[in-house]
């Protein structure tokens, strides 16, 4: 949930900069979609949605990159990154350095964003829909050019901030918008828009449907009722996905009323907590038959304890963020 929640606060952030329209009306717009198509298509849905927006995000990417390259009035001066007070190196501001400096942090996140989604629950999701081994090796050779041409555009992006020192107050949510809004054409805007749109909606009808189908199947039919029909299931996985979208819309609207946290950190912190605790199992339970149920839940549980020992005690979730999403959670 605050990782659908962040998705709504990029959006929010984005749409309120570049488009001056108001951020929850663009989150509650985006979860009724999100919530029709999911509720009357389903997994097929979800995934022909899958495959468009992924076409429109390869296209969007590879635009959104050479509008930045070609802007006039970018400074190309590499000492920016070293020398400036206000600028780290190929990172936001020194102001968010955290414990471990701006380095290890974009590092952090790197390696976070490239393996910690292997055990994503939306993810493993997926693999249940595999037809053939032939459709395996044409999904990898796929998925691995789209996450080199998706990674490679959003850490370029980002870096490219380094070279617009006026953007260095604005806070690290809006800095992509700010930059977009000023280097765009007012034509291709609309298509970046689509492209944020459907990397979300993408996002939020996985994250929502892997999570209604945890609780239907293996909750409610695996546990409490366990003679329950495919009908039943399947209805109750529908209205938990709307649940679930609707959960994740009051916390976005609530976290941007009252500046509770960050993008970056509750995107990090769910993220994180997520392939943790289902990185190792997983991984391991593919690749290795000795792997036991003590095991699995041991690393599982483990993990979790480690998470929140990190988080409530040593404060090492903030990072330097200025919020206060732990301290209301505490409370």
């Amino acid at each position: 949930i605050p990782y659908s929640a962040s998705v709504y606060n990029g959006l929010s952030a984005l749409f309120g900069i570049v488009f001056r329209i108001p951020g929850w009306a663009i989150m509650l717009a985006l979860a009724a979609l999100t919530a029709l198509y999911l509720f009357f298509g389903g997994y097929f849905a979800t995934a022909l949605s899958d495959f468009i927006q992924g076409i429109i995000m390869l296209v969007g990417v590879v635009a959104m990159v050479l509008c930045f390259m070609n802007y006039e009035n970018i400074q190309w001066d590499l000492t920016l990154l070293t020398e400036s007070s206000e600028l780290g190196w190929f990172t936001f501001s020194s102001t968010h350095t955290g414990l471990y400096g701006n380095t290890t942090s974009l590092i952090s996140l790197i390696l976070l964003t490239s393996f910690g989604v292997w055990a994503l629950p939306q993810t493993i999701h997926k693999y249940y829909a595999i037809r053939d081994d032939k459709a395996i090796v044409q999904g990898t050779v796929v998925s691995t050019l789209f996450a080199l041409i998706i990674g490679f555009g959003a850490y370029f992006t980002g870096a490219l901030s380094a070279f617009f020192p006026e953007l260095s107050e604005v806070g690290s949510d809006n800095i992509i918008p700010y930059m977009m809004k000023a280097v765009i054409p007012t034509g291709l805007i609309g298509l970046i828009a689509v492209l944020i749109l459907s990397a979300s909606m993408s996002t939020l009808s996985s994250v929502s449907l892997a999570s209604a189908s945890v609780v239907a199947v293996d909750l409610y039919k695996g546990g409490v009722s366990p003679d329950a029909s495919d009908k039943k299931v399947n209805l109750v996985m529908k209205l938990l996905c709307l649940g679930f979208i609707a959960v994740s819309v009051v916390l976005a609207i609530l976290n941007e009323k009252f500046h509770l946290a960050a993008i970056a950190y509750l995107m990090g912190i769910s993220w994180g907590t997520l392939a943790g605790c289902f990185i190792g199992p997983y991984v391991l339970g593919v690749l290795w038959k000795r792997v036991t149920r003590p095991a699995v839940w041991s690393s599982i549980i483990g993990s979790l304890v480690l998470t929140a020992v990190l988080i409530f005690v040593f404060g090492f979730d903030k990072n330097g963020w200025d919020c206060s999403f732990g301290t209301a959670l505490q409370t």
